[in-house]
């Protein structure tokens, strides 16, 4: 009776083996690797970047179970990066998000907020005034019965843009085909009283800091 059994036992025991290996070959002959956006090389996405197709390109990559990548171009439409990432990352959906979830706002602790209306600009520049980019800051004085001598002079330069606002007061990516309302910028305590007191004197004037050589077009304030 022993002897039954053990042979039973035997007998069992090499099925599971050979069940092991043609499921352990089955496995082993799936792909198991996915398209995904792979950051470029020699590009570096900062946290709260919007994401641009131009940062990325698709490879196949492998996966491991529960991993959910990124695989369309077309899935970081009005998506910001929630995390910082760095050239051969792969972008995995729980490290981006909508503008809704970014501080778009964030000023430096030693900085202030300032904003300068539509009102108190006598141009703007078109395109590439959006959060994080750079603007030289003008004014011309209004003339007056003491001073009828029109001077327009810099006043301060390579100021950051933290955000536009459209004519609503909503927050827009920037201000190429739309009427803008106001320019929000990042100033010290010091340079924010300046602001403050010429903007009831004159009119600012907003020149792009150029990036890569480009050259900012001027759009008229309506």
């Amino acid at each position: 009776m022993k002897s039954k059994y053990f042979v039973i036992s035997i007998i069992l025991t090499v099925v599971i083996f050979f069940a092991l290996v043609y499921v352990e070959k089955k496995v082993a002959g799936v792909d198991r690797s996915v398209s995904a956006l792979i950051v470029k090389q020699n590009v570096n996405v900062n946290k709260f970047d919007k994401l641009e197709p131009s940062m990325f390109e698709v490879k196949k990559v492998p996966v491991f179970l529960g991993e959910k990548v990124v695989s369309d171009i077309k899935e970081i439409d009005s998506k910001y990066a929630l995390y910082s990432l760095s050239s051969g990352d792969i972008l995995k959906e729980d490290r981006i998000g909508s503008k809704s979830q970014v501080p778009i706002l964030q000023v430096d602790s030693a900085k202030r907020k300032i904003a300068i209306s539509v009102s108190s600009l006598a141009d703007a520049v078109a395109g590439q005034i959006r959060k994080d980019s750079f603007v030289d800051i003008l004014f011309t004085n209004s003339p007056t019965t003491d001073d009828a001598v029109v001077k327009t002079e810099t006043i301060f330069e390579k100021v950051r843009v933290i955000g536009v606002t459209d004519s609503n007061g909503s927050l827009i990516d920037d201000a190429s085909d739309r009427q803008i309302g106001a320019v929000l910028l990042e100033v010290t305590p010091q340079e924010a009283h300046i602001l403050a007191n010429k903007e009831r004197k004159g009119k600012f004037r907003l020149i792009g800091v150029p990036d890569n050589g480009q050259v900012y077009d001027k759009i008229t304030v309506r």
